[in-house]
């Protein structure tokens, strides 16, 4: 046989073999792919243990497969074949199948395959035969001229990032940046659970807010939340948990141990930068305290319930003050 012709019939088989495989249905289908491969075929394919030695092995392996294909219809979208010699009696097609499988309404997600293939042929006895078959999976994001994948670690690493990020935005508050509720439970009880008594809790709530809302407005209102919020980072962001608990509320607690003077002290500042703020809009903004300490027991519930006791002592006492709570 002429070197074309062994091209142009290794071609077609080889997209026989494509085609019987791709549409098997049935143990006849199995059978007719039987009859394109040689005893000594290898298989390498895309799946983790997908390594044939023998025919036996592969056929075997496409018979175990009938029932997984039984519900899948597949779609030719395009396939590319080419041939080269190898020697007199051998040479290897290549080539593209894209299979995609038939859109179905009950499955959320469906296959879709652009395959990349070679197969060696090898004329013996006046026959062609398949000993030899290689499938691979392209990797799609690879840039032009990119011969090793390093995009394929950039898109891996854009995904954790992209993780952290989802991660990060569910536990803050939306207007302030700060830990939302949620978060900031989860966090304190989180640290509870692992270190000893005396750690410092404070409730804050903004005095007279509702009258600050109805004579300037919500957006005005928003915008002195935002600007308590940035006061409380810049004091104690490395020092403490902050979040919003919801309205004009606010909670702090200082993972880093600090004495009651030391705490009144924190107290003090928040109120001086509140002082500050009203100034500076040249109106009445303040905010009262309530402050607990954690004991043996303590969860964020208990030292919450405290503090916020304690804030509305300092409330009935004249506001802008902060007051202390004591055997939580």
């Amino acid at each position: 046989m002429n070197t074309d012709d062994f091209i142009k019939q290794s071609i077609q088989l080889a997209k026989n073999f494509c085609h019987l495989y791709m549409y098997m249905k049935t143990p006849e289908d199995v059978e007719k792919i039987s009859l394109l491969l040689g005893e000594q075929l290898s298989v390498i394919g895309t799946g983790k243990h997908e390594i044939y030695h023998h025919k036996k092995d592969f056929v075997d392996g496409l018979y175990l497969s009938l029932l997984e294909v039984q519900d899948i219809e597949f779609e030719l979208l395009n396939e590319e074949y080419y041939g080269t010699p190898l020697t007199d009696s051998l040479c290897v097609i290549y080539g593209k199948v894209w299979i995609k499988e038939v859109n179905d309404k009950n499955k959320a997600l469906i296959v879709d395959m652009d395959t990349r293939f070679s197969i060696v042929c090898q004329y013996q006895d006046l026959d062609i035969q398949i000993i030899h078959l290689h499938h691979s999976m392209p990797y799609l994001e690879q840039s032009e001229d990119e011969h090793y994948p390093k995009t394929l670690l950039q898109k891996a690493n854009q995904a954790v990032e992209y993780s952290q990020y989802l991660e990060k935005i569910i536990e803050l508050d939306s207007l302030t940046g700060l830990y939302n509720r949620i978060a900031i439970e989860n966090k304190i009880d989180t640290f509870l659970m692992n270190h000893d008594k005396g750690y410092a809790f404070m409730v804050i709530d903004v005095d007279n807010f509702k009258k600050l809302n109805d004579t300037y407005g919500h957006l005005y209102g928003d915008m002195i939340l935002i600007e308590i919020a940035n006061l409380l980072k810049d004091l104690f962001q490395e020092k403490a948990y902050i979040g919003r608990a919801g309205g004009d509320e606010f909670i702090i607690f200082f993972h880093q141990y600090l004495s009651f003077q030391d705490t009144a002290h924190e107290a003090y500042r928040i109120i001086k930068g509140c002082e500050d703020l009203s100034s500076k809009h040249n109106n009445n903004i303040s905010c009262s305290i309530g402050i607990s300490f954690s004991s043996i027991e303590s969860t964020f519930s208990k030292l919450y319930a405290a503090a916020d006791s304690a804030l509305y002592q300092s409330k009935n006492a004249g506001k802008a003050q902060f007051t202390f709570k004591k055997g939580v």
